[in-house]
């Protein structure tokens, strides 16, 4: 069932936070419930701006977050049918990280079901975790990996899935795709698994079945392929391996605020603190996030996640822009938004065209690009199962 009310809720917002929309007013409220422990918000203000929110309750044990990656650059609308099946139910979903159009690369870490995606150290960027024990977190992530050599040789790395730097090792999974997509010129070592479970915090074995520098080195099924970016140190690291060696490998996930054996099972990343303790700092996001003045005051449309402070309650949210019948936001005023829900902690993602909310299937928000839903990189889904 469809309410729609006018002022209702917003005159209690009103009471509680004053100064925030005393130049503001909401033109028109709808609320629909979704499923059990999900509620959607239509909110239209006279500026205006078409703010979409999903309200989801964390405690509803038929309801789980997941950070899915997408192959290559998809729509999140197709995603979620795909995810779709049997009791299991991808009800609410939105675009998730910045993403290079290049190559479809995710900038930021994610996690997808305690299974590692991609890697990068970025601790300064606000990313969207959920921990083993249901916890949602947003800070920055730090990801890392050693593999140790037949000889007891260990060797780091801090890159998973992305882009290859001279003189450091990156790591690449299925996830990247059939090949490394790497030019020839670095060393590369083909593994093929021993152990079949894959996860964050595990040591995993794996053998050395191949040794390269011709590049686009191909990923074996559930295998895997070190990538050295070429360097004077490129003979002395090839040198290190021969085919049929098994070798040894931990990777991990370290939150930039908590203890290093947090474990994380969804990870997606995002980029600038909408709200920390239910405060927006723009100098946070300048100083510490490296966010442009510019792109934090300038309306866009918005996509962004915040959750309130007892951490029961999660909120998705979509603003809509570039458009004659919504304006888009700049950060303060989706913190205004958040607060109006009570929200303490938030964190921004992936906006402009890429902005899409998606409910039971359908985009309920107005993409900014003309030809509609933008194929994106990743995206943030809540599950329904039972239901």
């Amino acid at each position: 069932m469809i309410y729609r009310r006018f002022f209702s809720l917003i005159a209690v917002s009103f009471l509680l936070y004053p100064p925030l929309f005393s130049q503001q007013q909401f033109d028109t409220l709808s609320i629909e419930d979704i499923s059990r422990g999900i509620r959607y918000f239509h909110l239209q203000t006279s500026r205006p701006q078409q703010i979409h929110v999903a309200e989801i309750q964390l405690r509803n044990p038929s309801l789980r977050i997941e950070s899915l990656r997408h192959q290559g650059l998809e729509k999140t609308s197709d995603v979620v049918v795909k995810r779709s099946s049997g009791k299991q139910r991808s009800v609410v979903a939105i675009n998730g990280d910045f993403f290079d159009t290049a190559d479809s690369l995710p900038v930021n870490n994610q996690i997808t079901n305690a299974i590692p995606v991609t890697g990068y150290t970025t601790p300064e960027k606000s990313q969207f975790a959920v921990t083993a024990h249901h916890e949602i977190l947003m800070e920055g992530f730090s990801f890392s990996g050693t593999i140790r050599t037949k000889t007891k040789v260990d060797y780091t790395f801090s890159r998973l899935n992305s882009k290859r730097i001279l003189s450091e090792i990156t790591f690449y999974t299925g996830y990247q795709g059939r090949t490394t997509k790497r030019k020839p010129g670095g060393v590369e070592i083909q593994l093929r698994p021993v152990d079949t479970k894959f996860r964050i915090g595990d040591t995993m074995r794996y053998v050395v079945t191949a040794i390269s520098s011709e590049g686009y080195c191909v990923i074996p099924e559930h295998g895997a392929v070190i990538s050295f970016g070429r360097s004077d140190s490129s003979a002395k690291f090839r040198s290190a391996f021969s085919n049929g060696d098994t070798v040894s490998l931990f990777l991990n996930y370290t939150p930039g605020k908590r203890k290093s054996d947090t474990i994380i099972t969804q990870l997606i990343g995002g980029w600038g603190r909408i709200l920390h303790l239910g405060k927006y700092s723009a100098e946070y996001n300048i100083k510490t996030e490296g966010l442009k003045e510019k792109f934090l005051n300038t309306r866009h449309p918005r996509t962004f996640a915040g959750i309130n402070s007892d951490t029961t309650t999660l909120y998705i949210c979509v603003v809509d822009g570039r458009q004659s019948n919504s304006i888009g936001m700049t950060f303060t005023e989706m913190a205004e938004v958040l607060r109006l829900f009570h929200v303490t902690e938030a964190v921004n993602f992936d906006g402009g065209g890429s902005s899409t909310l998606v409910i039971r299937g359908k985009v309920v928000n107005s993409p900014s690009d003309p030809s509609g839903e933008r194929a994106v990189a990743n995206s943030l889904h809540v599950i329904t199962s039972g239901q």
